[in-house]
């Protein structure tokens, strides 16, 4: 039998964390050219929310922390770099890892 991710170790909630926005970013990347890099930032979100229920909070943080390098990276152009072409892009990229860190910050509490 299965030991829920909430009670396994940090190791394995981080590896399993890092995992899932792995699956997530190359789901994503393979429809890039179908969705909006907005919509991905909704996406990972999302799973950051879903994790944050499941896994303790650092590797939550981890993962969201990822996930913004990552969405910065492959999505938002000029794509295959950590430069953020616009103003409107750098206040996204901004409040998207807030609101990501606060999510997990606010659901590892309840």
């Amino acid at each position: 039998m299965a030991i829920p991710l909430q009670y396994s170790s940090p190791k394995v909630q981080t590896a399993w964390s890092i995992g899932l926005i792995a699956l997530v970013t190359g789901t994503c990347f393979v429809f890039s050219q179908f969705i909006d890099y907005r919509v991905v930032a909704f996406i990972y979100l999302l799973t950051l929310s879903i994790l944050a229920v499941i896994a303790d909070i650092i590797p939550v943080l981890i993962a969201a922390t990822i996930s913004a390098l990552l969405w910065n990276l492959l999505f938002i152009e000029p794509r295959f770099s950590f430069r953020i072409g616009s103003i409107q892009d750098g206040i996204l990229f901004s409040t998207y890892f807030l609101i990501s860190f606060i999510n997990a910050i606010f659901t590892y509490r309840i």
